[in-house]
């Protein structure tokens, strides 16, 4: 088996993620997903023409050549003014979510006038899921193109993504059938702890993605990074020093920090970390027994895609 020379992969690592990362941030600057549209609403009626042209010349001037407002609203209604922000690359939409740095802006011009609220009509002009996962995967991605880049340099690519030379059928059915067994265990526990000690739902990626975009994030991307970046690379220079348990305790720390960190319970916050100790834990146990990271892939993605069957069946 080859060793990783950590040097090299270091070096050849950084180079990688520095271009790899340029790369996204060229994609934030430059790709429009976002097209602002919010309504402002004032306390006064637009019965007197001069103080309704006064109004958009006020909330024009604050505005950029980009974004521009009008007159909306019936004359019997207060007056409501349209104003529209321009296209919003990713990387200016995340700091301007649906218009509200327009929103702040118009609202400061017109508050001599008085300033009753704003709806938003802001249009994406991509998924909201791929902005997700894009934002909330960008880095892990960045780290895994970097990662296998090294890997290659060093013609270990083959050696890493390599079956099992024996029990190739083995090393992948009892992965699987040992992810949906202990998935019930958990399920069943975590339905006992709420039941004792009920607790909101936390704001994860289940709630936030669409079904199709969750079962892509959750089963198969997820799955095949992350079990790239612990396994096969932190947990294979823990072992080529011969240090396994020593690496399996340490990946499988990070691993429940990375997971673990959205409750805001307490006793539901060591829930689960502990579960997503002892499941790293279960899959160093099979990336060391069975020598291919096949079989922590294997894993990982059926106890996911379980947990994600689980959730839109409650839905």
């Amino acid at each position: 088996m080859l060793i990783i020379d950590t040097k090299k992969f270091l070096v050849n690592y950084f180079l990688a993620s520095l271009a790899i990362l340029v790369f996204f941030m060229v994609v934030l600057a430059f790709v429009p997903v976002l097209e602002n549209r919010v309504i402002i609403t004032t306390h006064t009626e637009c019965h007197d023409q001069d103080l309704s042209d006064e109004i958009l010349n006020t909330t024009n001037s604050v505005l950029n050549t980009t974004e521009s407002c009008q007159l909306v609203s019936p004359c019997f209604e207060r007056q409501k003014i349209e104003c529209r922000g321009g296209q919003r690359t990713l990387g200016e939409s995340i700091f301007d979510v649906a218009g509200n740095g327009v929103v702040y802006r118009v609202s400061d011009a017109i508050k001599p006038f008085g300033f009753l609220g704003y709806e938003d009509h802001s249009k994406y002009l991509m998924s909201k899921d791929l902005i997700l996962i894009f934002l909330f995967y960008g880095l892990m991605i960045v780290e895994a193109g970097a990662v296998l880049y090294a890997l290659g340099r060093q013609k270990l690519l083959r050696q890493t993504f390599s079956l099992p030379s024996e029990k190739v059928i083995e090393s992948l059915l009892i992965p699987l059938f040992m992810a949906l067994g202990i998935f019930i265990i958990v399920f069943v526990l975590m339905g006992l702890l709420d039941r004792l000690i009920p607790h909101a739902e936390s704001q994860s990626l289940f709630v936030m993605l669409g079904t199709p975009a969750l079962i892509l994030l959750a089963v198969f991307l997820a799955p095949f990074v992350e079990e790239l970046l612990f396994r096969g690379i932190l947990l294979k220079l823990f072992i080529d020093k011969g240090s396994a348990l020593i690496g399996a305790l340490i990946v499988s720390a990070l691993f429940s920090i990375v997971h673990g960190f959205l409750e805001s319970d307490f006793i539901w916050q060591l829930a689960r970390s502990g579960t997503y100790f002892i499941l790293s834990m279960i899959m160093c146990w099979l990336y060391i027994k069975n020598k291919s990271l096949w079989s922590p892939i294997v894993f990982h993605s059926v106890y996911n895609g379980a947990m994600v069957s689980a959730y839109i069946v409650m839905k």
